[in-house]
């Protein structure tokens, strides 16, 4: 029951194994928006600008508004 795993999550960015990592919840997400913009750290490391309460999730957050997309990422 983790966010990659759902109908109403979308990958935006994936890791450095082409895993989902970041993504965007579609369903009722929470709305302190900020950009979403990918930036890079002074050491090369990719992030999203976000606040504490954001539409961009990790792949292994969830809610209680899950629903299995039917496939099982891995």
């Amino acid at each position: 029951m983790r966010c990659k795993e759902c109908k109403f999550w979308s990958v935006d960015l994936d890791n450095d194994k082409d895993e989902p990592w970041i993504g965007e919840c579609r369903r009722y997400p929470p709305t302190q928006k900020k950009s979403g913009d990918v930036l890079t750290s002074e050491l090369g490391h990719l992030y999203m600008e976000t606040s504490k309460f954001e539409i961009i999730t990790y792949y292994h957050d969830f809610c209680g508004e899950y629903k299995f997309n039917g496939n099982f990422a891995s």
